[in-house]
């Protein structure tokens, strides 16, 4: 089976995490929503819409369209979902990355949110630090930590016990009900606007948010362009001469096995960085992430390089009609200069890209599982 070692990869991060020991609630074919109305230990549910009504010893790791936590979480939640709202207490720190997030509950340890719309209601309480990350910021609850966020429009309109920090904002107001205790420090287009009754005890530092002075983008871009492909040139070179035999083989292999490449590089592309999310759920994890996270980086760096070299090969053979694919400063300098005007080509371009780039991830992606089986 063509795909086995990337199973086997998934297999061994779920061990690696502790999963085995933990309760897994994955929707079914034909049924999309999961509800959890029983206390359960260590949780991950993936599902259309995600229910939790009642309690969760140690840790939370879900995601879906729709994602409620109405019990209560004993330690950290970590949740992914298009909407995502919070009820219940979460007794560590929460994680929530989605489109629109309303925090009703309360905090425990710090609170982190990246999202278009993120609310926190009347009722939220957050006991550590509140750090936000969305379009649109709306805290009406008590913040008992410092604040840090990157907003569009920010409207406060409850009380925070600590520092706020405040970058790149439209626009910022302060209710009636705002209560700042300590030092407010923001950046912003325009100065804030402060109903009566606001209050800020600490020191207001604002600073401008400048318009951009007139810069040639035309040149910037010219430059920018020339360099990178001298740079690719530069590299493409090095790896052609000094490294000649493992250059030939990913050329080969990705062009010769062209489907077989494209779906490895699609599948290296795409499950590698769940793999690593997954494993940094857990404290064994942590380290295999990191290595994990470091290969999967040279294997993409690598990746770009080579692509070039890819092409330029699989064009000279088709136009010339050689019998081999020549790999050679001639690969180099047709393949970095074509695939760069190429990729500027509205969508034709970044598909050709694309294409060119999985099958060279896909081969390297594919040797490098060969040179583990032959080791062994």
């Amino acid at each position: 089976m063509k795909f086995k070692y990337l199973v086997l990869i998934l297999i061994f991060s779920f061990i690696a995490t502790g999963v085995m020991a933990a309760e897994i609630q994955v929707a079914e074919k034909g049924n999309y929503n999961i509800s959890i109305d029983e206390q359960v230990e260590n949780l991950y549910a993936v599902g259309n819409i995600v229910s939790i009504n009642d309690n969760v010893k140690k840790s939370l790791h879900a995601a879906g369209e729709l994602v409620t936590i109405n019990g209560d979480i004993e330690d950290n939640a970590y949740v992914g979902a298009n909407t995502i709202i919070v009820q219940g207490e979460i007794g560590g720190s929460g994680h929530f990355v989605g489109s629109t997030i309303l925090i009703e509950g309360n905090i425990q340890g710090d609170l982190f949110l990246a999202g278009s719309s993120v609310t926190l209601g009347e009722d939220s309480l957050i006991n550590g630090d509140l750090y936000i990350a969305s379009g649109v910021v709306e805290i009406k609850g008590v913040v008992v930590g410092n604040v840090r966020m990157v907003g569009g429009e920010i409207y406060i309109n409850g009380e925070i016990q600590g520092k706020v920090d405040i970058r790149n904002s439209n626009k910022l107001k302060l209710g009636s009900n705002a209560k700042i205790l300590k030092d407010l420090e923001y950046n912003s287009k325009e100065e804030l606007s402060q109903v009566e009754g606001a209050e800020v005890l600490g020191e207001i530092t604002f600073k401008k948010i400048e318009k951009n002075k007139s810069i040639n983008f035309a040149k910037v871009l010219t430059s920018f362009f020339l360099l990178k492909i001298l740079a690719s040139i530069a590299v493409g070179l090095v790896l052609v001469y000094l490294m000649k035999g493992a250059t030939k083989k990913i050329v080969n292999q990705g062009l010769n096995k062209f489907w077989l490449c494209l779906g490895l590089g699609l599948g290296a592309l795409i499950l590698i960085p769940i793999i690593c999310i997954i494993l940094a759920f857990s404290v064994i994890g942590i380290k295999l992430t990191g290595l994990i996270g470091l290969l999967y980086g040279l294997m993409i760096v690598l990746s770009s390089v080579l692509t070039c070299i890819v092409f330029g090969s699989w064009l000279i053979k088709i136009i010339f009609k050689q019998k081999e694919y020549l790999i050679d400063w001639e690969a180099v300098l047709v393949g970095v200069v074509l695939l760069s005007i190429i990729a500027m080509i509205p969508f034709i371009g970044w598909i050709v890209r694309l294409i060119f780039f999985l099958i060279t991830l896909g081969a390297i992606t594919y040797l490098f599982y060969r040179s583990i089986v032959l080791a062994k």
